[in-house]
């Protein structure tokens, strides 16, 4: 079975470029460099294929006050993978350098920082069935627990916990899809199986498998948000 890693990036640059490099189960996978600036949307829902939520009562997941809100921070930016199962173990690397700043006599202003606002692994014929059956999973997942969070349990199809490693300390980033992260480092997230399915585990959650689905705006992104679509269809 063919996976899909889906990397949503946020970046603030300052001075030089940073360079990430990504390696899967130790093996090397992609290396790329940010050179500008990558903010969040102006006006994500624009971009957004509407039709699954207006034919399956779900059209204030784009019109409330309150879902409007969430879709106003996603990324503009994406890499995009299409790996074999076989490939698929040990460990997701994202090794980041990033050190650009202007620190002088124990005070800094500038710094580059970078944040990974999305990374998920699914099988990648979720992603080539149009958006019916993720979406189904996301509104079945919905229907039972609400917007109620569960911030100890396992999530999927993302990660939204690393554990990073520097030359200095070792620590963990909860909340990861939220948080701006500078300088060099190493996030590193291990990839597990449940059912037969591979996904992305979240370090210091609960070790429950795949667990609770995570039904917020970036799952939805993955195939509702048009510019995803296109690239998916190219690769076909």
């Amino acid at each position: 079975m063919e996976y899909t890693l889906v990397l949503g990036i946020e970046y603030k640059k300052y001075k030089r470029p940073a360079t990430i490099n990504l390696f899967i189960g130790g093996q090397f996978l992609d290396s790329f460099e940010m050179h500008q600036d990558q903010h969040v949307a102006k006006n994500p829902l624009k971009h957004v294929d509407r039709t699954w939520y207006d034919q399956n009562g779900r059209s204030n997941w784009l019109d409330s006050n309150d879902w409007k809100s969430r879709w106003y921070a996603i990324p503009t930016y994406y890499r995009i993978y299409k790996l074999p199962e076989e490939t698929l173990n040990g460990q997701l690397e994202i090794q980041v350098k990033n050190d650009s700043n202007d620190y002088t006599n124990g005070f800094m202003k500038n710094s580059s920082l970078i944040k990974f606002t999305l990374v998920a692994l699914l099988p990648s014929k979720l992603l080539m069935e149009g958006n019916q059956t993720l979406m189904g999973f996301l509104n079945r997942a919905h229907n039972r627990m609400g917007d109620d969070s569960y911030p100890d349990r396992q999530g999927w199809p993302t990660a939204v916990a690393m554990f990073m490693k520097t030359d200095k300390k070792n620590y963990v980033v909860d909340g990861s899809h939220n948080t701006w992260i500078g300088g060099n480092f190493t996030a590193v997230i291990d990839i597990k199986t449940k059912h037969k399915v591979k996904y992305l585990h979240s370090h210091g959650m609960r070790s429950t498998g795949i667990g609770i689905i995570h039904t917020d705006v970036v799952s939805q992104l993955l195939v509702t948000l048009k510019p995803l679509i296109n690239i998916y269809n190219e690769n076909q």
